[in-house]
């Protein structure tokens, strides 16, 4: 009896705790959230993070999705011809009813050269055309020499991703927590500058969510709240929201495999 009476308490003060922490997180669909948006001094990158969003495609591919999206939101309208199209978007049959390498197309009388069905933009397959890690291992083959299933992305993994894309990243890895306010300030500063974009590498239990680590790219702050706005690639699970700062940098300084996780500020070399 005193055991059951035990694990009663125990599933209250449970309760309690999660219901706590329940106004540290806003979703999508509460009016609250786009009243921040509204009043957010930290903005700019919304634009763009939100049109070039994309899900990503399976649980491994957070860290993909959301270097897809940053990139896409770095390029698209600055350098989008070279931007590799992804031919794996058509089946071999649709591919025979195509313009063989981007041959003419008549169409209302007009005949356009050089012509492709296919968009410039980084997809979760093209993206990784350059990728020091390889999708097999993101999804769980050991590397070379290891019995370990590193699945995913560490954040140096992340960062060499970006990187052999050709981008410029600056990432910190948040082994020590010395001062969350300069953090909160240097995140703060990468969604002032214009052409610089965030992104958090976070322990979802961090932010009382479920699953593992993750990443999602950041598009707004907003301090009479004092949150940021996470576009989660993860839509299956959980809508866009806002979390509490301070809660999501101590998310970010949590272990992954054998390294610690952080945030990564992204802009062009």
């Amino acid at each position: 009896m005193n055991t059951l009476i035990k694990s009663a308490l125990v599933g209250i003060a449970f309760s309690f705790s999660l219901n706590a922490f329940a106004g540290d997180i806003v979703y999508w669909d509460q009016p609250e959230a786009l009243d921040r948006l509204n009043t957010a001094e930290y903005k700019t990158d919304f634009a763009k993070l939100s049109v070039y969003y994309q899900p990503q495609e399976n649980k491994m591919f957070c860290g993909v999705a959301s270097a897809a999206i940053v990139l896409n939101a770095l390029r698209v309208e600055s350098h989008p011809e070279e931007m590799p199209l992804d031919s794996t978007k058509f089946s071999t049959l649709e591919t025979g009813y195509l313009p063989n390498g981007g041959g003419n197309v008549e169409h209302s009388n007009k005949t356009y050269s050089n012509w492709s069905p296919l968009f410039h933009r980084y997809t979760q397959n093209t993206v990784l055309i350059h990728s020091p890690k390889p999708r097999i291992e993101i999804l769980g083959k050991p590397a070379r020499g290891t019995a370990l299933k590193d699945y995913g992305l560490q954040l140096e993994q992340f960062t060499n991703l970006l990187e052999s894309n050709g981008a410029e990243v600056e990432s910190h890895e948040l082994k020590h927590i010395d001062s969350i306010d300069e953090i909160k300030h240097d995140m703060i500063e990468a969604l002032r500058t214009p052409e610089h974009y965030l992104v958090v590498n976070y322990a979802r239990k961090g932010v009382n969510q479920k699953g593992g680590g993750h990443y999602a790219p950041v598009a707004a702050y907003d301090s009479k709240s004092d949150s940021f706005l996470i576009l989660d690639p993860n839509n299956a699970d959980y809508l866009w929201h806002w979390v509490d700062a301070d809660m999501m940098i101590t998310a970010m300084n949590t272990v992954d495999v054998d390294n610690y996780r952080g945030y990564s500020v992204i802009s062009e070399q």
